[in-house]
């Protein structure tokens, strides 16, 4: 009887640590992430301002902006891109990234925009629209 009594509390202990292992990969995958989008500038001289967060989008957007984070290396950019001249009445872009205790902003001419970044400006705008 002693036998089956620990034979059921292992098998529980090992129930919980596997939940709890698989909670853990769940939350690192499903972390929150805000991202905020500024663009000013362009003829009229307009701010428009985007801010997403994972938590409020459903998975398949919530992993899309994910991979565009990736793909972009965004914390890995420097925090200002411009180019040597900009053109006048073109727009700048603000880029603000919040993901655990990171917080990434990155600014930079319309453009200068490196092409990793371009997907997840567009999604961004896109999204607004």
């Amino acid at each position: 009887m002693m036998a089956l009594k620990h034979l059921a509390l292992i098998i529980l202990l090992w129930f919980c640590v596997s939940f709890n292992l698989q909670l853990a990969a769940d939350s690192r995958m499903y972390e929150t992430i805000q991202i905020t989008l500024e663009r000013t500038g362009g003829y009229a001289g307009i701010t428009t301002k985007t801010t997403v967060n994972t938590a409020h989008l459903d998975i398949d957007k919530a992993n899309q902006v994910r991979q565009l984070l990736n793909s972009a290396d965004f914390f890995n950019l420097p925090p200002n891109i411009t180019s040597y001249l900009p053109p006048p009445d073109h727009f700048q872009y603000k880029l603000t990234v919040e993901k655990n205790s990171q917080c990434h902003t990155v600014v930079v001419n319309e453009d200068a925009v490196p092409k990793t970044l371009q997907p997840l400006i567009k999604w961004l705008r896109d999204l607004k629209d």
